[in-house]
């Protein structure tokens, strides 16, 4: 049977920034699978989707298709990882 994945998600915004208009970020399934989807309103401009560890290396990428895009999770082992996409910031744990 396969180990189950869990994703909880935090927001952590930076000061001095108006990020009123800029925090809509989801990230699901809860819990996750192999593949995780991110929703951001990005446009229609291609947008980097970085995922980092706590030490900041980073451990996987990916680019904005649109405002869902779907990312590729099943090499990351379990642990908390940053998902970077574009100004947007959220927190992943995975366990």
């Amino acid at each position: 049977m396969k180990e189950a994945t869990n994703i909880n998600v935090e927001f952590a915004l930076g000061t001095g920034i108006d990020h009123s208009e800029h925090t809509a970020l989801g990230i699901y399934p809860t819990p996750a699978g192999e593949f995780i989807t991110v929703e951001a309103e990005v446009g229609s401009s291609p947008v980097s989707i970085t995922i980092t560890d706590l030490s900041g290396r980073v451990v996987a990428t990916a680019t904005t298709t649109g405002n869902k895009t779907v990312v590729n999770v099943s090499h990351l082992s379990a642990g908390t990882y940053i998902i970077r996409v574009g100004d947007k910031v959220g927190k992943v744990v995975k366990w």
